[in-house]
């Protein structure tokens, strides 16, 4: 062990001011663009078994909180809006539900989406509008699952701490993930 000599100019490696020396691969790693930070462990290889356990489970969480999913003010609307799409095979084109704007434009951007809930709940009332929400959920969930940890050295965990409702938005989901 050397000693510290009192001068930091003459001895720079004993200068109780540096921690490391960039001659250190590590402190080198991250003096270098984009800093290379040493990997703990492999990624995680998440089979598609894995994955598939990781999507049921979600869609069960979700199933079985289904009334959350469902606590939206507005949920009839798209359905509502879904259902005339259907029966007259075109979008709508002036605001017919809403008491402070009936009669202005108003253009359908989530027609796909409110199409799909609209099926949903003719063919499996709010069991299905609950299923689909929670299908799509859970898949973008399994995908983001799945690519964090092909990505991250330690397995990350599910983390849905944000509130999920049932709305054309969430059907999106796995496409952004994706």
């Amino acid at each position: 062990m050397t000693r510290y000599t009192g001068d930091a100019r003459k001895n720079p490696e004993t200068s109780p001011m540096s921690l490391a020396s960039p001659a250190d691969p590590a402190v080198r790693s991250l003096l270098t663009y984009p800093p290379t930070l040493p990997v703990v462990r492999e990624p995680l290889k998440i089979s598609v078994r894995a994955s598939l356990a990781v999507g049921l489970a979600v869609f069960a969480w979700y199933m079985t909180v289904g009334p959350l999913l469902l606590s939206e003010p507005d949920m009839l609307w798209p359905i509502e809006t879904g259902r005339r799409i259907l029966e007259t095979q075109h979008f709508p084109t002036v605001d017919s539900y809403s008491w402070t704007m009936a009669g202005a434009p108003w253009m359908a951007k989530e027609w796909g989406a409110q199409v799909l809930y609209a099926l949903a709940q003719r063919y499996g009332g709010w069991i299905g509008v609950v299923a689909l929400a929670s299908a799509a959920v859970a898949l973008a969930l399994t995908l983001i699952f799945v690519e964090l940890s092909r990505r991250l050295p330690l397995a990350v965990a599910l983390v849905a701490d944000h509130v999920v409702v049932a709305r054309p938005h969430v059907l999106a989901w796995p496409l952004f993930v994706g």
